[in-house]
């Protein structure tokens, strides 16, 4: 078992994501959006809380004010991974992406 990871990790490090994308999904499927002022316009803040720490206090793991600049440069970011996994995916063989 291991000596295939250390293969894959070996092989396919190049394809290796970055972790950002991970909090990004996060806060965007269980984060809340903010809009400040009477007026809800743009920019929005997103803002995703993690597990009460026991004094009842909620911790911000993530908090972002979405520009347009934030938001193209993680759809950017996004893509860039999303063609990592197609790019793995076509090297080892598999069928059915793009």
């Amino acid at each position: 078992m291991w000596a295939f990871v250390e293969v894959l990790y070996r092989d396919y490090c190049h394809a290796r994501l970055q972790e950002m994308r991970v909090l990004i999904r996060d806060a965007l499927a269980h984060g809340r959006l903010f809009v400040r002022g009477s007026d809800p316009k743009p920019p929005f803040e997103l803002w995703k809380f993690g597990k009460a720490n026991g004094d009842g206090k909620m911790p911000v793991e993530f908090s972002e004010i979405l520009t347009q600049d934030w938001l193209k440069s993680k759809w950017l970011m996004i893509d860039g991974e999303c063609e990592k996994v197609v790019a793995c995916s076509k090297a080892r063989g598999y069928k059915r992406l793009r």
